[in-house]
């Protein structure tokens, strides 16, 4: 992002944050800046059954990548799908803007072994 860094945990449902955040980029109720990374309640997976293995990399609810674009924070499954967005994704200039950002980070994170 423009002012903001979002680190996806080794699990791949944890992400944390850090940066500004006074347009609910860091997924963090009314954070304006965090210095040290916290952990994104909005961005993570949450643990809905005990018998799940958080172990499994290859389970659709993982993360796969994370893009940080301007104000907007973003998590990504293994195809490049949006799982879950915060801040102002949607307030980019133009949806072709949003949509070219979008197409950076899933590149990016393709040429990394992400997706």
């Amino acid at each position: 992002g423009w002012d903001h860094t979002v680190v996806l945990s080794s699990n791949q449902r944890d992400v944390y944050v850090f940066g500004k955040g006074g347009d609910g980029q860091l997924g963090l109720s009314g954070k304006p800046f965090v210095s040290a990374p916290a952990k994104s309640v909005e961005l993570s997976i949450k643990n809905i059954s005990s018998n799940h293995n958080n172990n499994d990399s290859s389970n659709s609810d993982n993360i796969a990548a994370v893009c940080a674009i301007r104000h907007c924070s973003l998590t990504l499954n293994e195809k490049g799908d949006i799982l879950k967005q915060v801040g102002q994704c949607r307030k980019l200039h133009t949806m072709e803007e949003m949509r070219k950002s979008l197409e950076g980070c899933v590149m990016r994170a393709k040429k990394n072994g992400l997706l």
